[in-house]
């Protein structure tokens, strides 16, 4: 039942919001009353739509008018936001619309508003509790972002106004926590490279909590001063944390920064330690012995990080699979081999018999190592093979040891804001010294 209501709300709304989009008074008359009888509906999330959708479904429609009447928005852009507010399973606020453009400073409060309703709608534990998945999911969190985004998006001019608005809210350590999360993910390029409103505003939030304490205070303060954005004198014993500016290569040194990081066992989704016969099974289907490092690691844990080694059953698994695609790449690639900077053809490092399969990532990229090659330490390499570039190969990391040493770092990345930091890393330049034959494009 509540199911047909909404899709009769939607159905109404998205009509009455192009009209009044359009110029049409009596539709943006109608359309009030539309949103407010959404605001004031029932919460539902079985099904589609869903309440938040619907909010979200109608302020869209308004905006995908061309050339859409500015002061019909103006005059419906609260109605809008409300309704979105409405509803804790929202979808944030569609993209399409621009408040600096489109509204100027007048839309300035209203973002405040929606950057402490995100706040006040999410919570540390709900983040933390999502683990590798992203932080966008939540819909507290992605109405936060939204909301700092608009923010940071105005012009110089209006920067006190700006700074003045996100200090007046109400601050505490877990909302300051959260903002050091938004930052973090929202700031790719780096909280450093953020434009001078947001340098403004950050400083401006920093000094006026300073009587703020706790571990949300200190993660946020610690990546202003990492940025150079706030002076120490804002962040009294705030030690920021640091990537080192190159890995360990060997497996001990490695899973030792797990506990000079403070990572659990369970951050780094860290397995048993593997059986003997767990080992003995995975050597006879290599046909061969494994690497000390490699009997190292999976003697200490079976399996690391999500996807990106072990157990040893998968590894196994991942063998066959690795023969598989070779072949079905070998009939895609039409008889060209990679040649594109740092590309490698996967069969130059003769896989099947010179490599072991490590584990994969996300979107089905395969790791193993390369035992028959070396890196530039003279090392076993770790290779990534592509799952979406016929017989493209990559170097992801050195040796089995520096891998590892990368599966940490991005849990601690993650967990620090330390994302450029570890770009850095996993993008520092890495060669083949020996061990890689490119095979010969076939006569014609």
């Amino acid at each position: 039942m509540q199911t047909e209501i909404y899709e009769e709300l939607e159905a109404r709304g998205v009509t009455l919001a192009r009209a009044a989009a359009s110029g049409d008074l009596e539709a943006e008359g109608k359309l009030v009353e539309t949103l407010g009888e959404l605001t004031r509906a029932p919460y539902h999330n079985e099904g589609w739509p869903r309440s938040g959708s619907v909010a979200y479904a109608v302020f869209d429609a308004f905006l995908q008018v061309d050339d859409g009447d500015r002061e019909a928005l103006r005059r419906l852009v609260g109605p809008f936001v409300e309704a979105l507010m409405a509803h804790p399973d929202h979808l944030g606020v569609p993209y399409r619309f621009e408040p600096a453009e489109m509204l100027g400073p007048s839309a300035i409060p209203l973002l405040a508003r929606l950057l402490a309703r995100g706040l006040a709608a999410t919570s540390r534990a709900a983040i933390e509790g999502l683990d590798y998945v992203n932080p966008l999911n939540d819909a507290g969190f992605r109405l936060a972002t939204d909301a700092l985004v608009g923010l940071f998006t105005y012009e110089e001019e209006a920067v006190e106004a700006v700074a003045t608005a996100v200090a007046a809210l109400e601050w505490n350590d877990e909302r300051l926590w959260l903002l050091f999360r938004v930052l973090a993910a929202h700031a790719v390029t780096g909280v450093a490279a953020l434009g001078e409103v947001a340098r403004v505003v950050l400083v401006r939030l920093a000094t006026a909590t300073t009587g703020i304490t706790g571990p949300g205070a200190d993660k946020l303060r610690g990546l202003l001063l990492r940025a150079k954005i706030i002076p120490k004198a804002l962040a009294p014993g705030v030690k920021p944390a640091t990537l080192p500016r190159k890995l360990p290569l060997t497996v001990a040194e490695a899973l030792a920064l797990g506990e000079t990081w403070g990572l659990s066992p369970a951050e780094v989704q860290a397995g048993r330690p593997a059986k003997a016969k767990e080992l003995d099974v995975l050597a006879d289907r290599l046909g061969r012995r494994l690497p000390k490092e490699l009997t190292l690691l999976l003697g200490t844990h079976a399996s690391l990080g999500a996807r990106d080694i072990g157990p040893p059953a998968r590894m196994r698994q991942l063998l066959r699979e690795m023969a598989e695609t070779i072949e079905d790449d070998e009939e895609e690639a039409d008889d060209e081999v990679p040649s594109g900077r740092g590309q490698y053809d996967v069969r130059g490092f003769d896989p099947l018999k010179k490599a072991i399969p490590l584990g994969s990532d996300p979107s089905g990229d395969l790791y193993f190592l390369a035992t028959g090659a070396k890196s530039g330490a003279e090392t076993a390499p770790v290779i990534r093979y592509r799952h979406d570039q016929a017989l493209v190969a990559t170097i992801v990391a050195d040796s089995l040891g520096e891998f590892v040493a990368l599966i940490l770092a991005r849990v601690y990345a993650r967990r620090e804001g330390l994302g450029p930091e570890l770009d850095k890393l996993d993008s520092r330049r890495r060669t083949i010294t020996s061990g890689y034959k490119k095979p010969k494009p076939p006569r014609e």
